[in-house]
């Protein structure tokens, strides 16, 4: 059998006869075609038998079985099954070393794929079936595993191992866990990381200097401060328990549409100095509100509560008002790109302190370039909550009569955050209509609360923004589809359908559908802008007070038959007023414009922000935050009389960013700071560490978008992704 297989080497072929060269050809014919298969039994046959032959079952348990090339060479195995199953080892062994010899190459940048191995460890770490699993999926475990073999053959290959280390440092993992895991392969050690975050840091500081410095590019700052309670486990002198107050800053660069003339220093100086405050009144201030504007999304609103909560027959209008609002409705989107974000250092101190906010707010614009010695000319927009805003505004004043457009703070922009300025008037709007949970007035938040079990919870003084939110969007809601119900329902009676059966709008379609009377697109459009101007207008809020209702749709009672539907309801007395009907319309209307208001943010359209923006301060002026309303007033004569218009719209583009870029996710400035901050406040707090140490300045701060989308990456590369708190079908009977 050897020599059959055996080739000849050129020593042997010297001595041989003519015999002997004719029968190696003959053999050579014969091996050449069993070896390329050619033959009628190929050499998987063979060695099928061979590892199957009962002559070789003798040696099935031996300890040379799969024998490895460091405890024995297959060469040296003399039994058939020990030898076959050593050879083939031994041949997937060299293979496996080589694709990551391959893989780990800096070159193949741990792209390369690795066929053998991958099959092998997926093989073993799967049950048999091919089901796909939620938990512990055969992908996800094989490729972390891949990743930790890489990471071990060479310390280069730690990309992936980085990634963890980098998690485990954002979710605040302790020192024994970073001491196991870069023991056992599946991180780098903890000084490894702290060394690439401190070149992530140095990187970042250069991208912000150049960008800082180069007029191509808008940039604006956005500040919040920043705070946490340092618990001292011993006390002893100098170790007490203090509050740590810093502030931390992002700088948000803008790369399309930049027009250079909007930040214009000399014609914004220009324009303020030509502003006579005196003579803008409140008649000039409500002619900046689109009036027109807001009757055309107001009505959208209406045709999108009806879609939203009617699947069955009304979904196309929840469609069609999206795409109203899109289109109709649309003032100054921004395009769908993403805007980069670009932590800045933290420092410590207290914005409350003009001088502290004024090391702070200097500390910032070094950062991004600017210094009293070299600074480019032009507005520096800086965004932050109220008080951030009221303080920037009283700086300014104070240093007002240094020479220099750097030392006197002229060439900065204030810009009100708007996250803030929405949380705040949600909060007016709560206090203004929740009244009394034991309120017996079926207008007020509270009497509605109380029947579906909801109760409000303030935290350290203010409502809690989601669960505000959500209370008040489902009331007006309920309240929007009874409306619906009542006009509906005079649709049905000019028809002659009876409705005296139906308690709620969708008995009342089903009734319309059954008789093929189903209002088109266009009139339920039409029906929509009717209820705006019947329930969500000022006139028709100061109508329902003063008892001047509008009784195009009459209030029908729930025993009604349909010829009663044409009766005509007498008029009340003038003197008489329907408080409770006034407050309900009051409550749907500036809810309607909360949520207007949420919807353009995340749309990235500004313009529409804009417009709610400056009624909100007119309805801010008659709460409890009135600042607000001062806040408001500064930020719109700012925008409208002291700047061109290529400088509002601008500004107006910095009040909302995205950091991917994608349809839907533009942000409150403002907030995505707050989403910054929650991780650098927990990393502060686990530290113990000031906000202006130098380890929360250089390795910490400028990384803290890099360590808050890892967090929320490195989860759904695993399938552990946040899943939507969107209702895929809405079920509020309960609530209605």
């Amino acid at each position: 059998m050897y020599h059959i297989f055996h080739t000849p080497s050129s020593s042997e072929k010297d001595n041989w006869t003519d015999e002997d060269q004719k029968s190696f050809e003959s053999r050579a014919a014969v091996v050449s075609s069993f070896l390329q298969g050619r033959s009628t039994h190929t050499v998987a046959d063979i060695v099928n038998l061979w590892i199957g032959h009962p002559y070789g079952t003798k040696e099935k348990d031996s300890e040379e079985m799969f024998s490895l090339a460091s405890t024995r060479h297959y060469t040296t195995v003399r039994a058939v099954r020990p030898a076959l199953t050593s050879f083939a080892v031994q041949v997937v062994q060299k293979q496996l070393r080589n694709q990551m010899r391959e893989a780990v190459k800096p070159a193949s940048g741990l792209h390369t794929f690795q066929p053998l191995l991958w099959g092998l460890l997926y093989d073993v770490a799967s049950p048999g079936s091919h089901v796909e699993r939620k938990n512990r999926p055969v992908e996800t475990v094989t490729s972390t595993v891949i990743s930790k073999l890489a990471f071990s053959h060479s310390e280069n290959a730690r990309l992936g191992p980085l990634q963890e280390g980098l998690f485990n440092f954002a979710t605040n993992a302790s020192h024994e866990k970073f001491q196991y895991d870069s023991h056992v392969g599946n991180t780098p050690s903890y000084p490894t990381v702290l060394k690439a975050m401190l070149g992530l840091s140095e990187k970042s500081a250069v991208v912000c200097r150049e960008l800082g410095l180069d007029p191509g590019f808008w940039y604006f700052l956005s500040l919040d401060n920043v705070q946490n309670y340092i618990r001292r486990r011993t006390h002893r002198l100098g170790r007490e328990n203090w509050m740590n107050l810093g502030m931390a800053g992002t700088m948000w660069v803008r790369t399309f549409k930049a027009n250079f003339d909007a930040f214009d220093y000399e014609a914004k100086q220009k324009l303020i100095a030509a502003c006579k405050l005196g003579e803008i009144t409140t008649g000039k201030l409500l002619r900046l509100i689109d009036f027109d504007h807001e009757k055309r999304v107001f009505s959208y609103q209406w045709l999108w509560v009806l879609g939203q909560y009617d699947e069955k027959y009304s979904a196309h209008l929840k469609t069609r008002a999206n795409e109203l609002l899109r289109t109709t409705g649309q003032r100054q989107k921004l395009p769908d790109e993403p805007t980069l974000c670009l932590p800045l250092p933290t420092t410590s101190g207290s914005e409350t302190r003009l001088e502290e906010l004024l090391t702070l707010l200097l500390d910032f614009w070094k950062s991004s370039g600017q210094t009293a010695d070299h600074f480019l000319k032009r507005m520096l927009p800086v965004q932050g909550d109220g008080l951030t805003f009221e303080l920037l505004l009283k700086m300014m004043h104070h240093r007002q009569f240094h020479q220099s457009p750097f030392d006197s703070l002229k060439i900065m922009e204030p810009v009100l955050a708007p996250w803030h300025t929405m949380w705040t008037n949600d909060a007016h709007i709560v206090e203004k209509h929740i009244v009394d949970y034991a309120s017996l007035d079926p207008s007020t938040l509270g009497n509605s609360a109380s029947k579906i079990k909801r109760k409000l919870i303030k935290e350290q003084g203010k409502y809690n923004y989601h669960d505000t939110t959500d209370l008040m969007y489902l009331v007006a809601d309920m309240r929007m589809l009874d409306c619906w119900r009542l006009l509906l329902t005079k649709v049905a009676c000019e028809h002659s359908i009876d409705t005296s059966d139906c308690d709620d709008v969708f008995a009342v379609i089903e009734k319309l559908v059954d008789a093929s009377k189903m209002p088109t697109t266009q009139e339920f459009e039409n029906y929509a802008t009717v209820l705006h101007e019947m329930y969500t207008t000022e006139k028709a809020i100061h109508c329902a007070a003063h008892g001047q209702e509008d009784f195009r749709i009459p209030c029908i009672p729930a025993d009604s038959t349909v010829d009663a539907c044409f009766n005509t309801a007498s008029q009340p007395s003038p003197i008489t007023g329907n408080n409770v009907l006034a407050q309900s319309k009051d409550l749907m209307r500036e809810t309607i414009r909360s949520r207007e208001l949420v919807w353009s943010i995340a749309e990235g359209d500004v313009g529409r922000a804009w417009e709610q923006l400056k009624t909100i301060m007119f309805s801010m002026s008659g709460s409890s935050h009135k600042k607000y309303a001062y806040y408001l007033l500064v930020f719109v004569i700012d925008l409208h009389f002291q700047s061109t218009p290529e400088n509002r719209e601008a500004v107006l583009s910095m009040l909302v960013a995205s950091l991917t870029g994608m349809p839907g996710t533009h942000r409150p400035v403002d907030l995505l700071q707050e989403w910054l901050q929650r991780t650098l406040e927990a990393i502060v707090q686990h530290k113990g560490q000031e906000f202006g140490a130098s380890f929360i300045r250089n390795h910490v701060a400028r990384n803290l978008r890099e360590l808050c989308v890892l967090k929320e990456e490195h989860l759904s590369a695993v399938g552990l992704a946040k899943q939507s708190k969107r209702r895929t079908k809405i079920s509020a009977d309960a609530e209605c």
